[in-house]
């Protein structure tokens, strides 16, 4: 008998038979102590036990999971089979438009197209197409997202095709919620059930989403993240997720939370804390008495920011108060069961639960947090409030004079100054996923309104929520008409302003932006502020509670003072100050006793797939095949068949550096991302062919048009390429003519030379979104190899998906050190014993560079990847002609 079916059980629930396979037994026949993994650790163990019937999972895999700190060191690796896959539409369209791509392939081959079909259950939500046009009206929301489907029309045709044509694949309309907070409120169960044989197995819920905030679902004790839309058309097509096993970090909370301390400022003092003590790669695991006095809606504040303080996982193990949320959200049907198999398996953290072993701990007193923000350029960057003022101050550029800056009160002004707040948002799946932070928000803006506030006119405000429910309780409350008085109309529902899609800013502030070089300011409750990713125009941006959101929005400005500068002043000239109108948590507490309920997650979750208004009437196509339009502007047919799949590193000879980085270069820098400026190369290939400018739409919606994204690969107007010193923004030069042109139009001079080209960059590359178009563009430029000081996670992986080979300097090694200047050209060549040893030489007129890089594959699967030009020409392979390397 193997080792699955000694493991066996049965539970009985409802007069119904239930199976599993337990952890625990099997642990115990090598001797492991079950109690004492993490617990994250005890869901990956019972994931591989449960698939050991499959090809790519062994017994061997299994003991690797029981001694995973040992494992870990060794850099060993596991596959990982999720039992679901979620994606948003922007990669929900081009994961439909590389399927389609196959099933083509697969036609002229004369195979069978129906072969490229979803595997794995898989959820598209489309949340990340809305833009936010219209504001600080009742109307806003109607017409934001009657525009969203008008200017979308052809790709959420291709979307309806897909949800009609492919097994395991529902669709999400527009409208109904942000990407992880479906997920957290409705799509995730706590466990899964397959049926086979009428035998019906359970097991935890598990998944991977097509984006890195995915992790929000953490705090409802499921295990996942986010990766690459690459990798996630892979899981969909039944591939294993190949991970190492990581190092789990146990994150110990103490103490208790101050009255005035929201989530957000607890997420965000943890983003700082564990940049700084460096997790990256990591699961991160929380226990300790704090954990216990946060709900799971402030837990996902917390494991949403994950990707901000580099983990893997920001992981909250299933408890009692896990039991609570799903029957609070209307999810009861299955908690019994649920438990009763969790505490079997050794999932279930309770009181009597000793606390695992981990590779590190690190402690974080609660009662220490004040009140917080992040920024102005980066989301692990903490600024005590009472710091702001001097923060903004000391981040200036130096060309702009401090002594310009004037002294700020919080009358309406009408000119734009440094510091300024043009962009106020409620927004995001980080914060707008929890009550006690948007009731919070209500409060303050009821007593504000109450003392006769007002936001400035100059100040563009919104509140895009996750969630219907969200309306649902500020409206029954009373507080909702509060907000939208100080201009927080409920503008959509979606991934909005945090995403960029923030929409444009009145035609007069931008010119003065422009005119006066302004650092203005963004303010959101987002998770990313990266620089010009709200808005071109906004250099500074600020991340913090929607509570502060609206305060600051009220003072019009980030040259605040707490501690000597009001808000404003009542109408009887009395002045009012932030700690006079602070809504503290019983006042919350009073309220979400009194308005939140399972009732409205019912009703809000009612009609989630249901076609409503204008999306009803989008014609979707028929037949196996789509049908790809020559004249289509958003979808077109990306050919990854028409070039030799042979991708040997060996072969990158006399290679020429197309942009030279600096440290810290995210997605945002390199990949297509918000609007389409009509001067840039993508907007000039969309004029060229009869788009006018107004109907450019963003570079997310078409997403489905490779011609597009590779014009706007590395387009970003604040990369700084160092090979052009002096010039900000998508910039290239041609070596060895010495001529300068954009960075697209300077790759495809090099690709008729039939010159390979790569990039050289510095430390943390590919940090921010898993914008799987970071990767795709960068291998439609003809980039062959990323040579970096090191990589985020899944930028990394992207790269390897797409056939790029991602390497790293070694021995302390940079371009700097070794003075590489970026005019060289390069060979590599691989080492016969260690795939990973590459051998670099960089030659120009007037030295000769050689040093030693580490190739960054991290599995078989990778290298396989790699040699065969990516992911897509290997699954190919593997479904049309198994065994083909």
């Amino acid at each position: 008998m193997n080792l699955k079916e000694q493991t066996k059980f049965s539970i009985l629930s409802n007069d119904k038979t239930y199976h599993g396979y337990s952890i625990t037994k099997a642990a115990n026949l090598f001797d492991i102590d079950i109690s004492r993994l993490p617990y994250s650790i005890r869901i990956l163990a019972e994931n591989i036990l449960r698939n050991l019937d499959n090809p790519y999972t062994t017994v061997n895999d299994f003991k690797k999971v029981l001694d995973w700190n040992r494992q870990q060191i060794e850099h060993n690796e596991v596959p990982f089979m999720p039992a679901r896959v979620i994606m948003h539409d922007l990669a929900g369209v081009v994961a439909l438009v590389d399927f389609s791509a196959m099933r083509n392939q697969a036609l002229k081959q004369n195979l069978e197209p129906k072969k490229i079909n979803p595997l794995v259950p898989t959820d598209v939500i489309i949340d990340h197409s809305v833009q936010v046009e219209h504001t600080q009206s009742a109307q806003a929301l109607s017409l934001n997202i009657a525009k969203e489907v008008q200017m979308n029309e052809e790709r959420f045709s291709l979307l309806k095709w897909g949800a009609a044509e492919f097994d395991n694949f529902k669709l999400i309309p527009p409208g109904k919620g942000i990407i992880h907070q479906i997920n957290l409120e409705y799509l995730a169960k706590g466990i899964n059930f397959s049926t086979e044989n009428d035998e019906t197995t359970l097991f935890p819920d598990s998944l991977i989403g097509t984006d890195s905030h995915t992790t929000m679902i953490n705090g409802a004790g499921v295990f996942g993240w986010g990766v690459g839309g690459i990798e996630g058309e892979s899981v969909m097509l039944g591939q294993p997720y190949i991970i190492r096993l990581p190092q789990v970090i146990g994150v110990e909370l103490t103490g208790n939370i101050g009255n005035t301390v929201t989530t957000t400022d607890i997420a965000l003092y943890i983003t700082n804390r564990l940049r700084q003590h460096g997790v990256v790669g990591c699961y991160v695991e929380f226990f300790g008495e704090g954990v216990d006095k946060l709900s799971v809606q402030n837990r996902a504040t917390i494991a949403n920011m994950a990707p901000e303080y580099g983990a893997t996982m920001g992981y909250f193990p299933i408890d009692a108060k896990t039991m609570e949320y799903f029957k609070q959200t209307n999810r009861s049907k299955h908690t019994e069961l649920a438990e009763h198999y969790l505490r079997k398996q050794r999932l279930f953290k309770d009181s009597s639960s000793i606390t695992p072993h981990y590779a590190d701990i690190v402690t974080i007193d609660l009662s220490s947090i004040g009140s917080i923000l992040a920024g102005p350029k980066r989301p692990q960057d903490k600024v005590r409030l009472r710091d702001l003022k001097n923060n903004f101050r000391n981040s200036l550029d130096t060309r702009v004079p401090l002594q310009d800056i004037p002294a700020k009160s919080s009358k309406q002004i009408a000119s734009i100054e440094h510091g300024d707040i043009v962009i106020a948002a409620i927004t995001s799946c980080t914060n707008t996923s929890n009550p006690d932070l948007l009731i919070g928000a209500g409060i303050l803006a009821k007593k504000l309104v109450d003392r006769g506030l007002q936001v400035n006119k100059n100040i563009k405000t919104s509140f895009t929520p996750g969630s219907r429910v969200v309306q649902s309780y500020l409206s029954n409350s009373g507080l909702l008409p509060y907000l939208e008085q100080l201009g927080f109309n409920i503008v959509a529902y979606g991934c909005a302003t945090c995403a960029g899609n923030s929409g444009s800013l009145d035609s007069e502030i931008a010119e003065q932006i422009i005119a006066k070089n302004i650092v203005a300011t963004a303010i959101t409750s987002a998770n990313r502020n990266f620089e010009g990713r709200v808005h071109p125009l906004v250099k500074s941006h600020y991340i913090t509670s929607p509570i502060l959101v609206v305060a600051l929005a009220v003072f019009g400005s980030v040259l605040f003072d707490t501690e000597h500068d009001p808000l404003g002043h009542d109408e009887n000239g009395k002045p009012v100050y932030l700690k006079d109108v602070w809504p503290i948590q019983d006042e919350i507490e009073t309220v979400k006793s009194q308005h939140l309920n399972a009732f409205l997650y019912s009703k809000s979750y009612s009609d989630v797939f249901t076609d409503t208004g204008s999306w009803r009437n989008i014609p979707a196509h028929i037949g196996e095949v789509y049908g790809f339009s020559d004249s289509s502007s958003y979808i077109k047919c990306p050919n990854y068949f028409n070039h030799d799949t042979n991708n040997d590193i060996n072969q990158i000879v006399n290679a020429r550096a197309l942009l030279k980085l600096g440290d810290s270069i995210t997605t945002d820098h390199i990949s297509p991302v918000a609007a389409i400026d009509e001067l840039s190369a993508a907007g000039q290939y969309l004029l060229a062919n009869g788009v006018p400018s107004h109907e450019f739409n963003s570079y997310g919606s078409r997403r489905g048009n490779h011609e597009v994204m590779v014009r706007g690969t590395f387009a970003n107007i604040r990369i700084k390429n160092l090979l052009v010193p002096g010039k900000l923004g998508g910039y290239s030069i041609h070596h060895p003519s010495g001529s300068i042109d954009s960075v697209h139009a300077t790759a495809e001079k090099y690709s008729k030379e039939n010159t390979p080209l790569i990039v050289i960059a510095g430390k943390e590359y590919g940090t921010g979104s898993c914008r799987d178009w970071a990767a795709k563009g960068t291998a439609l430029l003809g980039i062959k190899v990323i040579l970096a000081e090191s990589f985020e996670r899944i930028h990394r992986a992207n790269l390897v998906a797409m056939g790029v080979y991602p390497i790293s300097f070694t021995n302390n090694d940079s371009a700097q050190s070794l003075g590489l200047l970026g005019d060289e050209a390069f060979t590599f060549t691989q080492d016969r014993l260690d795939k990973s040893r590459i051998f670099v030489s960089a030659t120009n007129s007037n030295h000769v560079i050689r040093f030693q890089a580490k190739l960054c594959a991290e599995t078989e699967l990778e290298f396989k990847y790699l040699s065969n030009g990516g992911l897509i020409p290997t699954i190919f392979k593997n479904i049309y002609h198994e065994g083909v390397e």
